[in-house]
Formats: C-alpha cells, structure tokens, sequence
C-alpha cells in the first residue's frame, strides 16, 4: 500500500457517500487514478451506474463536482477513514510474513503520524 492507494481509498469514500448516499443517484460509483513510473502523467478512471438511466448527466455532475472539490473533502478525518481498513489490511497479512507487507506498514506509519496528531487536535 502506498500513497496512491489511500488517496483512491480517500477519493472513493467521498464519492460513495456524496453521489450515492447524499445525492441518491448511483448505485456504484468509483474512481481509480495511477501515475505509472516511467511516464510524465498518469490516468484517473471514473466508472458510475446511475440509480436509473435518466439520471447519468446527473451522476456524471455530481461526481466531477465532487472531484473539483477533493480540496474541500480531504481532511484528516477522512484520511483516517481511508487508512483505517488498510492498516488492518496490513496488519493482518504481516502475520503470514508478507516482506512487501512490512515495507506497506513502513509506509503507513510514516503517512498516519502527521495526521493522526492533526485529527486529534494536537497539532495546529
């Protein structure tokens, strides 16, 4: 797990509960973004289905409303809803002596201090 997979985590838990939850227009709705090492940009993939066809403008709207908005939705709280699964996730496949696992809680670790101390109030 690196970076990429809690923004996806992050992007995708906004998406579920704006689009589909609040806005009751989907019944899925995700999003996945790569940046491929050996090229200058990458690609980002939005697939919905709407709760009924006549409203794909709507779900389509909605979600790009969302994703120029990331700004506003991205807080600690929702960081920490994104890693939460993850690090269980990890924790969980350590146990079979995963090498690539201990280097994915390295870099939890390293990504969950800053903003577990901002989400507690103790940084500002």
């Amino acid at each position: 797990m690196g970076p990429m997979k809690v923004l996806n985590t992050m992007i995708n838990n906004i998406l579920f509960r704006v689009v589909r939850e609040t806005k009751s227009l989907a019944y899925e709705v995700s999003f996945e973004m790569s940046l491929p090492l050996h090229y200058e940009s990458g690609m980002a993939f939005l697939r919905v289905t709407p709760s009924s066809p006549d409203k794909l403008d709507q779900c389509y709207q909605a979600s790009f409303d969302v994703l120029r908005g990331l700004k506003e939705h991205c807080t600690p709280r929702e960081f920490k809803k994104a890693v939460a699964p993850l690090i269980k996730s990890t924790e969980a496949s350590i146990h079979t002596n995963d090498s690539k696992s201990l280097l994915s809680l390295i870099l939890i670790l390293i990504w969950r201090h800053p903003f577990t101390q901002m989400a507690s109030g103790s940084h500002r």
